[in-house]
């Protein structure tokens, strides 16, 4: 009897969870739905099915029509790319517009509300709807707005912003919106009034190949890059195309050229009366943009040329080897602290480890060698320190440092440019070396006066 009576009780629980699964769930679903929906505008709009996108505002007309990659463009006031994002905003925004109330029925004269004459209509194809937009009710923040033939509703301010902006609004303002910069590998700067520079990146490195042949330094190469990779337009200008192409071709051209593409992209600039104009090859607009980012390129070459042995960043090292007067120092970082010997080095020695690899990561050279004479001009035949320095990611690298009457000179391992070095680059190691003295001193004081005071005793 008791093994019947629990498989009842199990049979009535089942029933239960039946219910509430497939009776009282989807209730509860579409009670949440309709809750949702209560409100809106446009109740069953879907944003996806739409093709088309028509703001008329103050005699002026924006269209932006979907292409068969889902990307928008912009076919009026000019025919330009959109700006995907600010599209796909105010689809969003006519999906989840409610209204306050309504206000008036539809066939109520419309000339109190704004509507005889909009401030603005919006229209969609794809998905065929009509919203006009008129004036401001009596408290200021709303407006009246008619869905089509409809009565009079109200609509708080924030919900229909996006639709009283300039029509340029709608314009992408990415100065390069579909540029792949990880497979940037060439940057040519063609200024009006000085000589072509030119840099390539070959396995992650940069190099100047015009006006002369030097390795680059990367912090400088990405510096002038990164200008245009974050830069955006101000705003829009409408010069004849004559009048663009004079002043342009007084400025400069850059040219990027991207992996796996034979033609570069292009970018023109040139200050015009305070105020920079560029366009980018290929696009269908003129515009202005900010000045630094004009004034990036108009770069000294001898300022992009590497002046540093070793390209580092301190956070990045987590092992250092130091020979140094005949001695040799092993710094290894665990858990985010240095050790040396396995012990955690006092805070007197780290400060001296942390400038020497600050000094590795900053310090430039005052004169670069390109062309180096024999190595023991320099005193690389009896060098002061050599440094090998282990990074995340386990890349090394190797630096020879020495002097020679009076001046200090560097070299990434046994070959390249020689780097002639402030005299702090020699300082930095020999006073960590220093430092490395002291604490052993420090460690053995204790013992050796343990040992003589048990001589005396």
């Amino acid at each position: 009897m008791r093994f019947k009576s629990t498989w009842i009780v199990i049979g009535i629980f089942a029933a239960l969870a039946a219910y509430l699964y497939f009776v009282d769930q989807p209730r509860y679903e579409a009670k949440q739905e309709a809750e949702k929906k209560q409100g809106l505008l446009f109740p069953n709009l879907n944003t996806d099915k739409i093709t088309e996108l028509v703001i008329e505002r103050g005699g002026k007309t924006a269209r932006v029509k979907k292409g068969e990659d889902d990307k928008w463009f912009l076919v009026e006031p000019v025919e330009d790319r959109a700006d995907d994002g600010r599209v796909r905003t105010l689809l969003s925004d006519l999906k989840n517009m409610k209204a306050k109330k309504e206000v008036a029925p539809a066939d109520a004269d419309l000339e109190p509300f704004g509507l005889k004459e909009p401030e603005a209509v919006v229209r969609t194809q794809g998905v065929e709807m009509i919203l006009a937009v008129g004036a401001k009710n009596p408290v200021g923040d709303a407006r009246f707005v008619r869905v089509g033939d409809g009565p009079v509703h109200v609509v708080q301010n924030y919900a229909l912003s996006g639709f009283l902006k300039d029509v340029s609004d709608l314009r992408n303002k990415d100065v390069l919106e579909s540029f792949s910069w990880t497979r940037l590998e060439g940057v040519t700067v063609r200024p009006a009034d000085g000589p072509v520079v030119r840099l390539v990146k070959k396995d992650e490195r940069w190099y100047l190949e015009e006006p002369f042949q030097a390795e680059a330094d990367p912090d400088e190469a990405d510096k002038v890059t990164d200008k245009l990779r974050w830069a955006r337009i101000n705003r829009f200008l409408d010069p004849s195309e004559k009048e663009a192409d004079e002043k342009l071709a007084k400025g400069i051209r850059v040219e990027l050229k991207q992996e796996g593409q034979a033609d570069p992209v292009v970018v023109e600039m040139a200050e015009v009366d305070g105020q920079v104009w560029a366009r980018t090859k290929g696009r269908n607009a003129l515009f202005t943009i900010n000045k630094d980012v004009y004034q990036a390129f108009r770069v000294d070459p001898e300022k992009l040329r590497r002046t540093k042995p070793v390209l580092t960043k301190v956070w990045k090292v987590k092992k250092l080897e130091l020979a140094i007067d005949g001695e040799t120092l092993l710094y290894e970082k665990d858990a985010g602290k240095w050790k040396r010997g396995g012990a955690e080095i006092q805070d007197a020695e780290r400060q001296k480890l942390d400038a020497l690899l600050r000094a590795f990561e900053t310090t430039r050279a005052d004169e670069v060698i390109g062309s180096p004479d024999d190595a023991s001009r320099y005193g690389f035949d009896q060098p002061a320190y050599t440094a090998t320095l282990t990074h995340t990611g386990d890349k090394v690298q190797e630096l020879v440092a020495a002097e020679k009457d009076g001046a200090v000179y560097a070299r990434a391992g046994s070959g390249g440019p020689v780097y002639k070095m402030p005299k702090t680059y020699l300082d930095a190691a020999r006073a960590l070396l220093e430092a490395a003295k002291g604490t052993r001193e420090k460690a053995t004081a204790p013992t050796e006066s343990a040992s003589e005071g048990g001589a005396k005793e």
